[in-house]
């Protein structure tokens, strides 16, 4: 047990109401639950009222300027429109850049000439010109460079733009040598454009030219007077050497030429040449000056031999003083017996035999030429007679009478 004396003055004590005040309650705590708002001590209100609230408490202007200057308007909007410029950057850096290009191929020496088939390529697309050398290549890096290549031209390289581009190339020139099949010399002749060019260029006498706008592998047409159009292609270091064939009149007027200088062996190199499918053997120098022990100083100027490798067979050149002047059918005859007329090669010919050593033979005059072909069959003889007449009158037909 707690002893109540122990807690003396300790024991709680009871509170008076106010109809309950004792004469030893303190005066003021009365008076000051019964005053009203603004009531002075000692006055009697009209009744109880509500204790008074404590007034709120307002900073100095001076701190509020000190605490908010951050929400001021001066602060605010200038850093919301550098925070949304700083996400609208961000955002158009991180957008690919493209463009489309647009613009036209042409030859720099000819700025109206449209350059067709040149390849445009750009950040791994590629696009080729068409006839009026416009190209489009869209989704181009607006920094990338455009590789334009074209078969008969020099690359080159430009920056990609928005604007509509004109790019020029340099055509790469192609050497062209033109010379006579018959002579070796020079001709002056004329080649085919290459495609966009008017007009056909011109070899000089020298019969060399620079040709532009023509590609190794492209076929070109050749053609100079007197000798026989050629087709001929541009080599891969961009040379072209066309050697032309004569027609026939040109074929005879130079064997008159080379007739008229003494330069006999001209003749019968080209007429005997490789080309015709036979290899000519020629008779050593102590050979041939026998040979011409067996002309006639009156009709002939020259007189050869030829055998032919690998066969049986010979031929015999003379080279006449003037055209016409053999008997050719009394020749024909005189050596061989028996002979009959034929046409090899649009050329009136005598082909008979055997002779008394078992040969065959055919003869021809054309020009000043007289051909006379030995071996072992008339098939075999017109046959290399028809071969060897071909160049000399462009017709290989072969008649019998």
């Amino acid at each position: 047990m707690t002893n109540p004396d122990l807690l003396g003055d300790r024991r709680e004590q009871p509170v008076p109401g106010p109809d309950h005040a004792t004469p030893d309650a303190v005066p003021e705590l009365r008076q000051a639950a019964s005053l009203a708002p603004g009531a002075a001590p000692g006055q009697t209100p009209g009744g109880y009222g509500t204790p008074p609230m404590p007034a709120q408490r307002v900073p100095p202007p001076e701190a509020v300027a000190k605490r908010r200057w951050y929400l001021r308007a001066w602060f605010i909007v200038p850093v919301t429109l550098v925070v949304v410029a700083a996400t609208a950057l961000s955002v158009l850096f991180a957008l690919p850049k493209t463009i489309t290009v647009r613009g036209h191929v042409v030859d720099q020496t000819r700025p109206g000439l449209a350059v067709a088939a040149a390849i445009v390529t750009a950040d791994g697309k590629t696009i080729t010109t068409g006839a009026t050398g416009a190209f489009t290549m869209s989704d181009v890096p607006q920094d990338a460079t455009l590789q334009v290549t074209a078969p008969a031209y020099a690359a080159r390289t430009v920056s990609a733009s928005t604007q509509q581009m004109a790019i020029s190339l340099i055509p790469i020139p192609v050497k062209v040598t033109v010379t006579s099949a018959m002579t070796g010399a020079p001709l002056a002749a004329a080649i085919s454009a290459a495609p966009g060019a008017p007009v056909p260029y011109t070899i000089a006498s020298d019969g060399t030219a620079r040709l532009y706008r023509a590609a190794p592998g492209e076929t070109l047409t050749v053609a100079a007077r007197g000798y026989r159009l050629a087709r001929a292609a541009v080599a891969a270091d961009r040379t072209l050497a066309v050697a032309l064939e004569p027609t026939v009149p040109t074929v005879w007027q130079q064997i008159t030429n080379w007739a008229s200088r003494g330069q006999y062996t001209k003749i019968v190199d080209w007429v005997l040449r490789p080309a015709i499918g036979y290899t000519f053997i020629r008779p050593t120098a102590p050979e041939q000056g026998q040979l011409n022990k067996l002309r006639d100083p009156q009709y002939e100027l020259y007189y050869t031999e030829r055998d032919i490798a690998g066969t049986s067979a010979w031929v015999e050149i003379t080279i006449d003083k003037t055209g016409g002047s053999l008997d050719l059918r009394g020749t024909a005859q005189a050596y061989l017996g028996h002979v009959t007329s034929t046409t090899i090669a649009g050329q009136p010919a005598w082909h008979g035999g055997p002779d008394s050593h078992g040969a065959y033979g055919t003869l021809v005059n054309p020009g000043v030429i007289d051909l006379e072909v030995y071996g072992n069959s008339i098939a075999q003889t017109d046959r290399i007679m028809t071969d060897i007449l071909q160049p000399l009158s462009g017709n290989s037909q072969t008649t019998a009478a």
